[in-house]
């Protein structure tokens, strides 16, 4: 699964934050305030 699929899943499940860990250890937490641009954020988490 890719990490706009989390982020898509905690957005529909309106969690309250979401935790995502990278492949080398970096440990991201994020909340969703409103719209979420995944195209951004792939590319954010896949530099880790």
């Amino acid at each position: 699964m890719s990490v706009s699929h989390d982020i898509m899943v905690a957005s529909q499940r309106r969690y309250k934050y979401g935790i995502i860990a990278c492949r080398n250890g970096t440990v991201f937490k994020f909340t969703i305030t409103g719209e979420v641009n995944y195209v951004n954020a792939d590319i954010c988490f896949e530099k880790n």
